[in-house]
């Protein structure tokens, strides 16, 4: 994660979060930049960024209701996939999530995204069931969650 630096998403990264989710995702998994700043500004919302001389290469946004935390998303620029800028945004999220009383971290991934359920799996995260149609009709997802409980 070399010259990688994390700090808390401000309301003025919108459009940088919503360019990088356009270079990251097919339409079908995209946000609207109103989507994407109507959770990124939800209250008790955990988001995160990562950057780069400056530049926003990466962000995660959780939300966060009662105990609960589920990442919306994760994107992190292509170029710096495999150098532990998603592992370390991920990280730090599910803390935030355990110190504001978090006891659980939900996520959908694409059935069809194995790199994505590998990685999801090494953090620690468990298949708990499926999301039919979830990402729109006949477009599947897999139900992932890890307990916070002891973390």
């Amino acid at each position: 994660m070399s010259g990688v630096t994390l700090r808390v998403g401000r309301a003025d990264d919108g459009k940088a979060m919503h360019r990088l989710d356009v270079v990251c995702f097919e339409s079908v998994f995209r946000f609207s930049l109103r989507a994407m700043r109507r959770f990124a500004g939800e209250a008790g919302a955990v988001v995160l960024v990562a950057e780069r001389d400056g530049v926003l290469v990466g962000f995660v946004i959780v939300s966060v209701a009662g105990d609960e935390g589920y990442v919306v998303t994760l994107d992190v620029d292509p170029a710096l996939r495999r150098a532990g800028v998603a592992r370390a945004l991920m990280e730090r999220a599910v803390a935030d999530v355990a110190a504001a009383g978090g006891v659980v971290v939900r996520l959908h991934v694409h059935v069809g995204n194995l790199g994505a359920v590998r990685f999801y799996e090494g953090l620690g995260f468990k298949g708990v069931g499926m999301g039919k149609g979830f990402y729109g009709d006949g477009v599947d997802a897999w139900v992932y969650e890890r307990v916070l409980a002891g973390e």
